[in-house]
């Protein structure tokens, strides 16, 4: 898990990357007193919004698993894991999924079946 100490220096280095706080702020949307503020430790780093993250470090991987066996060759895809998942749902809780992912998804559904 990445510490206050270790976040406050990646953010040092993309201030100097970019020349200053208010370089850096313009370049990712953001003012330049959040910069400040994240850099002095006025907002944590757990209280920080993934949108806010995100922007600040674009190319941050975040693990929602917790582990890196997805990662490793061997391990299951995350397709596999997600079927795996839903096999083992109750019919009713199969279809209550499928309304979820119809709900969030259906124009994208609607575009793969169309091919």
């Amino acid at each position: 898990m990445l510490t206050q100490d270790e976040f406050r220096e990646a953010l040092s280095k993309s201030i100097f990357e970019a020349g200053s706080q208010t370089a850096l702020a313009e370049r990712l949307g953001m003012t330049q007193s959040q910069i400040s503020d994240y850099l002095r430790g006025r907002f944590l780093i757990e209280n920080m919004t993934i949108g806010n993250l995100y922007k600040l470090f674009p190319n941050a991987t975040i693990n929602l698993l917790g582990n890196s066996s997805i990662q490793e060759p061997h391990a299951k895809s995350l397709e596999e894991q997600l079927f795996e998942i839903y096999r083992s749902l109750t019919p009713d809780e199969q279809v209550r999924c499928l309304v979820m992912v119809a709900a969030n998804f259906g124009v994208k559904i609607r575009e793969e079946t169309k091919k």
